[in-house]
């Protein structure tokens, strides 16, 4: 990680060109939380796991499964078009089911909330389900925290991947970078729950290649690359954090699109970030009682960040297109608002190890 220059809440946004806006401000989220609960005390009700879920889920992950198994016999490119236009949208739903289960939302019990995320995992042959949930809850303690939430592209990554083939790279491979940064900028030591999910994934994809060649893991490896890459539902992680706002803090947007229900419901994020305990598929009941739960994470008057069918398709293919580095101010969205950076603030000096604890203040 490179160090970066200081900036005060004072610092225009205008002079942040090659580093991240910085905040001395709290994650908004809680307070947000706190005021919502107490204008619409009902929305409590929805609170708690959503059984229904899992059956989607398990749907998915013998379909994706199944055509596996089925396009081991069929020609490279059947595999490679089938990857792209079904086996990328399942793939990267199980990633969002496993991001529903680091919340304990499929099942009442949390033992068989993390066994249900391994087995969700195996279709997508590298083991993530239980390193996701540890540091998918640190990015929702300590959210922008520098060094703390690794949801946030590193300086390093910024400063290689310039230019449009750099940048066309970097969101192709956004998978690997989600994947492997935490091991990089925040290693946490390994527990018995990620030994599990290893050994399992290695088994399924051992027996897929046994039983059904190297071409089933071609297939379900080509699901999981383009379904954090180049493709439309892929795009929900550029249009989540990005600061698009002209105030230069808004960090957390929402996207009211009908692309969301393709994957979990996932663009309601403001109201996921709001309430966690909340599964996806009660999120637009929440934006029915308070409406302000999809706007953005300052609770201004702003409408949602992005509503259109193509938003999160746009937002994947700007990045590259834009002239702009991949973190700095001045990259156009579609929307022609600008795309100043991602939020950081520094690391409090009290933090736990686990990232719960204080916030970051000046």
């Amino acid at each position: 990680m490179v160090a970066h220059e200081e900036h005060t809440a004072d610092t225009p946004a205008s002079a942040i060109v090659n580093d991240f806006i910085w905040s001395s401000k709290d994650e908004p989220h809680a307070s947000r939380r706190r005021a919502i609960l107490a204008k619409y005390p009902e929305i409590k009700q929805l609170m708690g796991y959503d059984p229904r879920t899992k059956w989607m889920v398990a749907f998915l992950w013998l379909t994706q499964t199944a055509l596996a198994a089925w396009l081991a016999g069929h020609s490279y490119l059947r595999i490679v078009v089938v990857a792209y236009a079904f086996g990328a949208v399942a793939s990267q739903s199980m990633l969002l089911a496993i991001h529903e289960l680091s919340h304990a939302l499929l099942f009442k019990n949390r033992a068989i909330n993390n066994a249900f995320g391994i087995l969700v995992n195996l279709p997508m042959l590298l083991p993530a389900s239980a390193t996701f949930k540890r540091y998918h809850l640190i990015h929702h303690k300590q959210q922008g925290v520098d060094m703390v939430d690794v949801d946030i592209p590193t300086a390093l990554e910024a400063r290689i991947f310039r230019g449009k083939l750099g940048k066309a790279i970097w969101v192709s491979l956004q998978g690997f970078f989600y994947a492997f940064r935490p091991l990089v900028v925040k290693p946490l030591p390994p527990i018995f729950l990620e030994l599990c999910n290893t050994v399992a994934c290695v088994a399924y994809g051992t027996a897929m290649c046994y039983f059904f060649g190297p071409a089933a893991l071609l297939y379900l490896a080509l699901s999981d690359v383009f379904g954090m890459g180049l493709h439309p539902v892929a795009g929900h992680f550029l249009a989540e954090h990005f600061v698009f706002a002209d105030d230069g803090e808004t960090e957390t947007y929402s996207y009211t699109g009908p692309m969301r229900w393709a994957i979990l419901n996932v663009g309601l994020h403001n109201a996921h970030h709001d309430f966690p305990s909340i599964p996806g598929s009660r999120l637009d009941q929440v934006r029915a009682i308070a409406p302000s739960s999809t706007r953005t994470s300052q609770a201004t008057t702003r409408t949602p960040t992005s509503s259109g069918a193509l938003s999160w398709t746009t937002r994947s293919l700007s990045l590259p297109a834009s002239s702009a580095m991949l973190t700095p101010s001045a990259l156009r969205a579609p929307s022609a608002s600008k795309c100043k950076s991602f939020l950081r603030r520094k690391r409090p000096m009290d933090a736990d190890a686990d990232g719960s604890g204080g916030r970051s203040r000046k």
